[in-house]
This record gives C-alpha cells, sequence and structure tokens, in this order.
C-alpha cells in the first residue's frame, strides 16, 4: 500500500476534491502519526443535495491495508475507531 508521505498527498487532494460536498469539512489529519482523511457525520453531500443522514468516514493505512470506517458517529468517536485500529494493526 501507500507509505505516509504518498497517504498524506492523496487524502489531501481527496479534501480538496471533497470540499464542495462537504461544506468545506472534510480535512487530512493525524491519528497515532498516521496520516487520514475524515469527513464529518452529516458533512456530505448525497445526490439530491441533502446532507441529512450521511454518515461520517475516516480513511487510513494500517497493516499495509487502507481501511475505511464509515458510521453515524461524531470526529472524536471516529478518531478513536482508528487510532484503536491502528494500533491493533501497525
Amino acid at each position: 500500500m501507500l507509505d505516509q508521505g504518498a497517504a498524506r498527498d492523496r487524502y489531501e487532494e481527496m479534501a480538496k476534491e471533497f470540499s464542495s460536498s462537504s461544506k468545506g469539512e472534510a480535512r487530512v489529519v493525524t491519528v497515532a502519526g498516521v496520516p487520514a482523511f475524515l469527513v464529518p457525520d452529516d458533512e456530505s453531500t448525497w445526490v439530491d443535495g441533502s446532507t441529512e443522514g450521511t454518515p461520517g468516514l475516516i480513511e487510513f493505512v494500517a497493516g499495509g491495508q487502507d481501511v475505511n470506517l464509515v458510521a453515524h458517529a461524531s470526529d472524536e468517536e471516529l478518531l478513536q475507531l482508528a487510532t484503536s485500529t491502528i494500533q491493533k494493526n501497525g
């Protein structure tokens, strides 16, 4: 999979692409020293333009695998899930 620098570059590009469909809330964060892409709960836009009910998302690399966690959860909860996954899988 991607090295950390390549992953960060990819996530920064994704944040730019998602900016208009996430009210500018999509962003790159660092979780347990690993870059991650975060879109908060209820901040992305459905095809019809509504945002109600859209799940949050955090994407990162753990154990050499690209991991996507999608849930109706706060930013803090998504970050905690990502931290736990990274710590368990390296």
